[in-house]
């Protein structure tokens, strides 16, 4: 989803299954923080799986890995997003742009990254100066590793977040607090807004 000029929604996911929900949030670069919000769903079948070993498996979600690329235009602000399964005893190296932020989440078993190990739910924040990042599991790991890679493009802006709100400056917070309140602006659909998953919850 692409918030842009602004945008109300809610979102919610039925609990049948064990299941992980991670929430991205990437800034706009200023000149397009004005634009019209979108939303585009991505389909299980649009996300292409890449297998570099029989040890490891790859959904590139958004940029490339192994010679896969993702569908384009996804998002105005480029981000990499790779989900990757590592078996006991597999290994990947994942080339990543140069100069972008990077981090990896790892979701499921402890990671191997360089001499540092990852937990599950820890963060490993890399870098700026390399082109690519190197992760394993030991050969004698009782389970397989889940992990996110992302990388995302450096905006050369301040950022200043307010509640949902997220500007360049205090001033436009103040703007944007203001437009909500009087439903004005990009918010002019948001005065009688009410969310059907709300009141389903209720």
């Amino acid at each position: 989803m692409t918030a842009g000029r602004r945008i109300t929604h809610a979102s919610s996911t039925k609990r049948r299954i064990r299941r992980y929900r991670l929430q991205l949030w990437v800034d706009l670069p200023e000149k397009l923080k004005g634009c019209e919000p979108r939303y585009r769903d991505l389909r299980k079948g649009e996300i292409l799986i890449v297998k570099p070993s029989d040890k490891v498996e790859i959904k590139v979600i958004s940029g490339e890995s192994d010679g896969v690329k993702s569908l384009q235009d996804l998002a105005y602000t480029p981000v990499w997003m790779i989900d990757a399964t590592i078996k006991p005893g597999g290994f990947i190296s994942q080339p990543l742009p140069e100069g972008w932020n990077a981090f990896a989440y790892v979701l499921d078993g402890d990671l191997l990254c360089g001499t540092t190990v990852a937990k599950q739910y820890s963060n490993i924040v890399f870098d700026r100066d390399g082109d690519g990042v190197e992760m394993s599991v030991p050969d004698n790991y009782e389970k397989n590793v889940r992990v996110v890679i992302v990388a995302g493009q450096v905006l050369d802006q301040e950022v200043v977040q307010y509640g949902p709100f997220v500007a360049v400056s205090k001033e436009k917070i103040y703007d944007a607090v203001m437009d909500f309140q009087n439903a004005a602006n990009g918010f002019e659909r948001a005065r009688n807004w009410e969310s059907k998953i709300a009141k389903m919850i209720r």
